[in-house]
C-alpha cells in the first residue's frame, strides 16, 4: 500500500515538470516569431538618424520648388492678362520666362527625386532598419514631388493657347482695318481698290475661320462663330455694292438699288463696337491658357500643403 502514495508523488512530479518544459518551449518558439520591426524604436535608431539629414534636405528642396511654382503661377495669371490686353510685348517676354522656369522646376525636381530614392538605407529590409514614421515622410516627399511632372506641359498648353489668342485677334482687327480702307476708298469712287481691299478682308476672315476650326475642340466658339458670320456677310455685301458701282458706271440701275438694300441690312447686323473681341479672346483664353494657370494653382496648393504635414 506504501507503493500507491509513492506512484502518485512521482506522478504529480513527472506532470509538473511536463508543464515547465512546455511553458518553456512556448516563450521560445514566441521569441523566434517576434521578428524585430518598426514596432520597436530602439531597433531602427541608427536608420531613422542617418535618413533624418537627407530627408530634411530633401523637405527644404521642396520648399523651393514650391516657391518657383507660384512664381509660376504669377506669371501665368500676367499672361493672361497680357492675352487680353493684346499686349504682344509684354505676353512673350512672359512665355519665355514661364518656359525657363517651368523647365528648371522639372529639372529640380528630378535630381531631388533620384537622390530620394537612390539612398543607401532603401531596399528590401527597409522595414527592419527605418521607422515607420520615417518611411511614410520620405513617401509624402516623393509624392510632393510628383505634383510638379505636368508643369512643363501645362505651360505648353499656355503658349498654345496664348498664341492662338494673339493671332486671333491680329486677324480680326487686320479685318476690320482692311474692310475700313475698303469703305474710304469706295467712298471717293475707286471702286476697284475697295474691292481689293477686301480681297484683304476676306482673307483675314478666311485664315481666321481656320484657326476657328483647331480651337473648336477646346473652346466654345459660338461668339467667334457669330462675329465672323456677321462681318463675312458684311463684306460680301459690299463687295456687291462696290460692283454695281463701278459696272453701273454713274447710273442708277435696278443692281445698285439692291446692292445698296443689302449693303444697308448687313450693316446692320455689325456689332456696334469692337468690344467683342475681347470676349473672343477671354473664350479663346479659358480653352488653354486659362485652364494650364488653374492646374498650376492646384499644384501649387497641393505642394504647399504636402510640406505643411512634413513639417509636421
Amino acid at each position: 500500500m506504501r507503493e500507491l502514495p509513492r506512484r502518485i508523488v512521482l506522478g504529480l512530479a513527472w506532470l509538473g515538470a511536463g508543464a515547465l518544459l512546455a511553458f518553456g518551449a512556448a516563450g521560445i518558439v514566441a521569441g523566434v516569431d517576434h521578428v524585430p520591426g518598426p514596432v520597436r524604436p530602439e531597433l531602427t535608431y541608427a536608420g531613422d538618424g542617418a535618413m533624418g539629414p537627407a530627408l530634411d534636405r530633401g523637405v527644404g528642396e521642396l520648399a523651393g520648388i514650391a516657391a518657383d511654382v507660384e512664381s509660376l503661377g504669377l506669371t501665368g495669371r500676367r499672361a493672361l492678362s497680357a492675352m487680353v490686353t493684346s499686349d504682344e510685348a509684354l505676353l512673350d517676354v512672359l512665355i519665355a520666362d514661364g518656359g525657363v522656369t517651368a523647365s528648371a522646376i522639372e529639372d529640380r525636381a528630378a535630381l531631388v527625386r533620384r537622390d530620394l530614392s537612390t539612398l543607401p538605407l532603401l531596399g528590401s529590409d527597409a522595414e527592419l532598419r527605418i521607422g515607420a514614421d520615417v518611411r511614410a515622410r520620405h513617401a509624402r516627399l516623393l509624392e510632393a514631388l510628383d505634383r510638379t511632372a505636368e508643369l512643363e506641359e501645362s505651360w505648353a498648353v499656355l503658349t498654345g493657347g496664348s498664341i492662338a489668342a494673339t493671332r486671333m485677334t491680329a486677324l480680326l482687327e487686320g479685318h476690320d482695318a482692311a474692310a475700313f480702307a475698303a469703305t474710304e476708298a469706295g467712298r471717293a469712287g475707286a471702286y476697284d481698290v475697295a474691292l481689293s481691299r477686301l480681297d484683304e478682308a476676306e482673307a483675314d476672315i478666311a485664315s481666321a475661320t481656320e484657326l476657328r476650326d483647331r480651337l473648336a475642340n477646346t473652346i466654345d466658339t459660338t461668339t467667334l462663330d457669330e462675329w465672323l458670320r456677321r462681318n463675312g456677310a458684311y463684306d460680301a455685301a459690299l463687295r456687291g455694292l462696290y460692283t454695281a458701282f463701278r459696272d453701273a458706271d454713274g447710273r442708277v440701275t435696278q443692281e445698285v438699288r439692291d446692292a445698296v438694300a443689302a449693303e444697308l441690312a448687313a450693316r446692320e447686323q455689325l456689332p456696334e463696337d469692337t468690344s467683342g473681341l475681347i470676349i473672343i479672346v477671354a473664350e479663346i483664353g479659358r480653352g488653354g491658357a486659362n485652364q494650364a494657370v488653374i492646374q498650376i494653382e492646384q499644384s501649387r496648393a497641393l505642394l504647399a500643403a504636402a510640406l505643411e504635414v512634413l513639417a509636421e
